[in-house]
C-alpha cells in the first residue's frame, strides 16, 4: 500500500510538470502551449429484475488534449477521446476571443446544454454517472450534447448569460444550417455570496429543430438553483419539455432531481441524488438512460425515479479522485416494472 502511494505521488508530480511546460514556437503571436489530459478507469457491478447481470471493467474515458493561449485575448484547443472501441473521436475543438473580460466568444465543436447537470464537466461531476434525467434527453432523445455552432457568454457582476447557435445533429462536426435545421439555446443566471457561502439560481431554454427519431421540434426549459454553505452544498433543477412530430402530435416530458453533497474535509465528501422523470407517451428506454444496463423482455417505460449515495475520495486537489456508490433506478408503467441497481467504482487521474 506504501508502494502504491509512492507510486501515485511520482506520477502525479511528472505528469503535472508536462502540463505546465511551456513550448517554444516561431510563431510570435504565441504565449504558451500547453498539454492536459483525463484518464477514468471505471467498474460496474450491476443487476436488473430481468436477472441481468453486468461486471464490467472498462477504460471510461481517455482524453488527451492541447491548448493555445495567443497574444490577442484568443485561445485554440482540440481534445480528443481514445475509449471505447472507436479508435479514437474528436471530444473538442474551439477557436475562443475574448474582446474584453467579462466577453467570450467561441466557434467550433462544443457541449450544447439542455439542462443544468449537463453544464458541470464529468470531470468535476461528484456522482460517477449522470442521471436518467439527463440521459433521457441527451443520450436517448438526441438533444443537446457536442455540436458546432457558435457560443456567446458574458457575465455582468453577479449575472451571467450564455447563448448559443449550432446545427443540430449530435455529435456531426459539420454543421448544417439550411432550412430549420439548428438549435438555439440561452441561459441567465445570478448568483450572489453570503456569509461562508454562495447561492445562485437561474434559467434555460432550448429549442432544438428535427434533433431525434419521431421529433421534430423539441423545446426544454429548465430551472435551477445551487446553494452552498460551508461543507454543505445542494443542487436542484427542474426541466420541462414540448416535443412536437412530423403530424404534429404534441407531447411534454418532465423531470426534476436534487443532488445534496457534504463535504467532511479536503480529502472526502459524501453525495446523494434523487432523480424523477415522467415521460408523457415518449417512452423512457432503459439501455439508454441507465449506463452499463442491458436490453430487457421489458425496456420502454412511462417513468423512472433513481437514487444514488457514494463517497469521493481527493488527492492533490482533483487530480487523483476515487469513487464509488450505489445506483438504483425503478422503471415502470401500466403494463410492467423493472429495477437495476448495483454499485459503481472509478479511479479518476488528471494532468
Amino acid at each position: 500500500m506504501k508502494s502504491l502511494k509512492i507510486i501515485s505521488i511520482i506520477l502525479v508530480v511528472f505528469l503535472k510538470s508536462l502540463y505546465s511546460t511551456e513550448f517554444t514556437t516561431e510563431k510570435q503571436n504565441l504565449q504558451k502551449i500547453s498539454l492536459n489530459g483525463r484518464i477514468h478507469f471505471q467498474n460496474n457491478l450491476l443487476k436488473s429484475k430481468d436477472s441481468h447481470t453486468v461486471n464490467a471493467w472498462m477504460l471510461r474515458r481517455v482524453l488527451l488534449g492541447i491548448k493555445a493561449n495567443l497574444t490577442h485575448n484568443s485561445t485554440g484547443e482540440i481534445a480528443g477521446d481514445w475509449a471505447g472501441n472507436s479508435g479514437g473521436k474528436l471530444n473538442k475543438a474551439s477557436i475562443s476571443y475574448s474582446p474584453r473580460i467579462s466577453t467570450e466568444i467561441e466557434f467550433g465543436y462544443l457541449k450544447v446544454h439542455v439542462g443544468q447537470e449537463l453544464t458541470t464537466s464529468s470531470i468535476k461531476l461528484p456522482v460517477i454517472e449522470r442521471s436518467v434525467l439527463s440521459r433521457y434527453f441527451e443520450n436517448q432523445q438526441r438533444l443537446g450534447g457536442k455540436m458546432v455552432g457558435i457560443f456567446v457568454t458574458q457575465s455582468w457582476d453577479s449575472i451571467q448569460w450564455r447563448g448559443s447557435i449550432s446545427n443540430s445533429d449530435q455529435g456531426k462536426v459539420d454543421a448544417d444550417f439550411g432550412g430549420k435545421e439548428f438549435a438555439l439555446t440561452t441561459d441567465f443566471g445570478f448568483s450572489k455570496k453570503i456569509e461562508a457561502g454562495e447561492y445562485s439560481f437561474g434559467i434555460m431554454l432550448a429549442s432544438l429543430s428535427k434533433a431525434a427519431r419521431g421529433i421534430h421540434d423539441a423545446s426544454i426549459g429548465t430551472i435551477y438553483t445551487d446553494f452552498h454553505w460551508k461543507r454543505f452544498q445542494i443542487k436542484a433543477e427542474t426541466l420541462v419539455s414540448d416535443f412536437k412530430n412530423e403530424f404534429g402530435f404534441m407531447s411534454n416530458p418532465w423531470g426534476a432531481q436534487i443532488m445534496p453533497l457534504l463535504k467532511i474535509n479536503e480529502s472526502i465528501d459524501f453525495v446523494g441524488r434523487f432523480a424523477y422523470l415522467a415521460s408523457d407517451e415518449n417512452p423512457v428506454q432503459l439501455d439508454k438512460t441507465y449506463k452499463g444496463s442491458k436490453k430487457g423482455a421489458h425496456n420502454e417505460f412511462e417513468s423512472v425515479h433513481s437514487f444514488y449515495f457514494g463517497s469521493n475520495f481527493y488527492r492533490y486537489n482533483n487530480d487523483l479522485k476515487f469513487s464509488i456508490g450505489y445506483d438504483l433506478a425503478h422503471y415502470k408503467n401500466a403494463e410492467a416494472s423493472s429495477r437495476v441497481h448495483g454499485i459503481r467504482s472509478r479511479i479518476q487521474l488528471l494532468f
